[in-house]
């Protein structure tokens, strides 16, 4: 399952050995991890789950008037919500910056081990 995922996501690894594909793509994903666009996804993936507990908590509290319901479902709800929303906005950010790093690997073949 988790090889046919990473072929869909990123099908230039279909050219790549079985036995390099790990190796390309975990040495792409180093490469990526670099980016300034990956850290200010980061940053927004946070910011995302932040600006959820804060709208979580205030949605909840003319609802209930107790706090630890309020605390845990609310705030931690709108977390949850922002952080899935973040982390998508993170993932694409991600695949799209490692995708020329593993095109580049297969292109040079430096980045391919010899069996």
């Amino acid at each position: 399952m988790l090889q046919w995922l990473r072929l869909v996501l990123v099908p230039e690894l279909r050219a790549v050995p079985v036995d390099q594909r790990a190796h390309v793509l975990a040495g792409a994903l180093f490469r990526a991890l670099t980016d300034a666009q990956v850290h200010f996804a980061g940053f927004a993936c946070s910011l995302c789950a932040g600006v959820g507990a804060v709208a979580g908590g205030r949605l909840i509290r003319g609802v209930l008037h107790n706090d630890i319901p309020r605390l845990f479902g609310g705030l931690f709800l709108g977390a949850l919500i922002g952080g899935v929303i973040g982390g998508a906005i993170y993932s694409t950010v991600l695949l799209r910056r490692t995708r020329p790093h593993v095109r580049a690997a297969i292109a040079t073949r430096g980045g391919l081990r010899s069996s």
